[in-house]
C-alpha cells in the first residue's frame, strides 16, 4: 500500500490524485522510508498545489531531515513564489514551536497570525 502511494505521489498525472495520496500517507507516518521518500519527492513536483501537500505532511510530522530540502526550495528562483512563502511560513513556524533545527533567518518567518499566501489553513 505505502509503495503504491508513494507511486501515485511521483507519477499520477491528475493533480488532485496526487494530493488524496500525499493525505493518505499521514496514516504511515511513522515509517522511516515514507519520511525520505516524501523529502526526496517534493523538489520534483511540478504542481504546487502537490508540493505544499508534501510540505504541510513533513512540517505536520516535524521531519528533520526535510531541512536541506525545504532551504534549497525556499532559495530556487524558479519555485512557484506561492510555494516559497508557504514554506518559510509554515516551516519557520513549526521551527519557533518544536526546535527543529532550521535556522529561518531574519524576516523569513511571517508571525503566526499571517495567513500563507496561497491561502491554506494551519492549525
Amino acid at each position: 500500500m505505502l509503495s503504491a502511494l508513494l507511486t501515485t505521489v511521483n507519477q499520477d498525472p491528475v493533480v488532485n490524485v496526487r494530493i488524496n495520496a500525499v493525505d493518505a500517507l499521514r496514516a504511515f507516518g511513522s515509517s522511516p522510508m515514507m519520511r525520505t521518500a516524501i523529502v526526496q519527492s517534493i523538489s520534483k513536483q511540478t504542481s504546487s498545489s502537490v508540493q505544499i501537500a508534501l510540505l504541510d505532511l513533513l512540517v505536520d510530522l516535524k521531519e528533520r531531515a526535510a531541512a536541506p530540502e525545504l532551504r534549497a526550495l525556499v532559495a530556487d528562483e524558479k519555485v512557484d513564489p506561492a510555494v516559497r512563502e508557504h514554506t518559510k511560513w509554515r516551516w519557520g513556524n513549526c521551527n519557533e514551536k518544536h526546535d527543529l533545527g532550521w535556522d529561518v533567518g531574519s524576516g523569513t518567518c511571517l508571525d503566526a497570525g499571517v495567513r500563507p499566501a496561497i491561502g491554506r489553513e494551519v492549525e
